[in-house]
């Protein structure tokens, strides 16, 4: 069999499966437009009450933004650097984001006094304590 026979063969049966996976995207969604997000208890906190003089923190801040229009911070150096997080955590504190497999049960940024007000499958939303106006 020619390379070009392989090739147009390989073209027709990886295409097989379009279609199918394109009516699972409209009617699911996909990545950060996935219908787990629009119905997400981190999301819903993020749009309901999120206090608006606070900076957002988080590990996929695009999906912040794709889900609440508001911008957010990128925590990717900062889940290495806990330290120099925490420092500058400090001076300017907010809400962080934390989603997948950066939301698991520890604790990030121990030294910054987080609590928790989100723990849901989809991730956890943590606040300065205290903030007493925030509703869990």
């Amino acid at each position: 069999m020619s390379a070009l026979a392989v090739l147009a063969l390989w073209l027709v049966v990886s295409g097989m499966g379009a279609p199918a996976a394109l009516r699972s995207v409209r009617a699911e969604g996909a990545h950060h437009t996935a219908r787990v997000w629009v119905a997400s208890p981190v999301v819903r906190w993020l749009d309901n009450q999120a206090p608006a003089d606070l900076p957002v923190y988080a590990d996929a801040p695009f999906l912040v933004h794709v889900q609440t229009g508001q911008p957010a911070l990128d925590l990717a150096g900062a889940l290495d650097r806990p330290d120099a997080f925490a420092e500058a955590f400090r001076r300017r504190p907010g809400v962080v984001v934390l989603t997948g497999p950066t939301a698991g049960d520890r604790e990030p940024f121990p030294d910054v006094g987080l609590v928790v007000v989100v723990d849901a499958a989809e991730g956890r939303v943590l606040v300065p304590a205290p903030l007493p106006d925030v509703e869990r």
